[in-house]
């Protein structure tokens, strides 16, 4: 498992991961799994959307 920052990336219009100075995870993806942990605590997350497609 890696750290990283939850960070908007304007070029894709997406949310992204930022592992390093220069090192992106590749963009979030609806319906990704993702483990996530907020001091000490681990929720199971994945990403879904609201909206009209």
């Amino acid at each position: 498992m890696r750290q990283g920052s939850l960070v908007y990336d304007p070029s894709s219009e997406r949310m992204d991961i930022r592992l390093g100075l220069e090192d992106y995870y590749d963009g979030i993806h609806f319906g990704t799994a993702t483990e996530v942990n907020i001091n000490g605590y681990s929720p199971g997350l994945k990403w879904e959307t609201i909206g009209i497609w």
